[in-house]
């Protein structure tokens, strides 16, 4: 007797889950669902600084920080992708146009190129020494507005802490220096710092003035010396003919001359 009331009790179960499911369908795939974007990136929660690529100096990378409303824009391109469908691909051959970001999380950093090769897409991720080599469709990514997001944040000219500002001292010109420059002249400076301080010169005219948020540089346009200023401290170097032209162009004043 009890075999059989449990034999109908499991029946009735079966029948009632059966009319919910007629009652109440299920979302079809991809209606209103979220992206999955697996384990590849870290989840966007964490997030808490995005760097973007600039360029390669002679000796590094420059990655200039996004501010919070550049930051949620490629945030929300890079996380609305569905990278389930991604495949594992060849490091060999990956080429295309490509954007790259650092995803800096608490106490994980993240390297992320993306590139876009007619039809393919690549997905390249590094951590540490480690890295990752995806490939997907041309869809995977908007990668379009990837890459106009890029660039508006490497011409942003208006960012308190991290566009700059130029004037020649004995002309009175001044100009805004775009994120993208601004980050790479600073880099080829503190570079030089790195690699070898210096005595402050004397009789050293110092007539280009560059300004990053707190961050102040005064360079002699003729013979390269120059200071860097933080925090009422200065530190002395000098750069060599090559790297000091290649400063005074990307800030914009490539004809100064004392």
């Amino acid at each position: 007797m009890r075999n059989r009331a449990a034999a109908l009790l499991v029946i009735l179960c079966c029948l009632l889950s059966a009319c919910d499911a007629e009652d109440f369908p299920q979302e079809e795939e991809g209606v209103n669902a979220v992206p999955d974007t697996g384990t590849l990136l870290p989840a966007r929660e964490t997030v808490q600084e995005i760097l973007v690529f600039v360029d390669r100096t002679f000796s590094s990378e420059v990655y200039v920080f996004t501010n919070d409303e550049e930051k949620e824009a490629i945030l929300d391109k890079l996380y609305e992708a569905d990278l389930s469908k991604l495949q594992d691909a060849e490091r060999n051959g990956i080429m295309g146009s490509a954007v790259t970001f650092k995803l800096c999380s608490e106490n994980e950093e993240k390297n992320i190129q993306i590139l876009a090769d007619d039809d393919v897409q690549y997905l390249v991720i590094g951590n540490g020494e480690q890295q990752q080599f995806k490939k997907g469709s041309k869809e995977t990514f908007d990668f379009d507005e990837l890459s106009r997001l890029v660039s508006a944040v490497l011409g942003n000219e208006e960012d308190p802490d991290y566009s700059g500002r130029v004037e020649l001292t004995d002309s009175g010109f001044k100009a805004n220096v775009n994120k993208g420059n601004a980050a790479f002249a600073q880099g080829i400076l503190d570079g030089a710092i790195g690699q070898a301080e210096v005595e402050e010169g004397e009789n050293i005219t110092y007539n280009i003035m560059f300004t990053i948020g707190d961050i102040s540089y005064g360079i002699s346009s003729d013979t390269g010396y120059f200071f860097k200023q933080e925090a009422g401290e200065k530190i002395y170097a000098q750069l060599e003919e090559q790297l000091l032209r290649t400063v005074k162009t990307r800030i914009g004043v490539r004809n100064a001359a004392s």
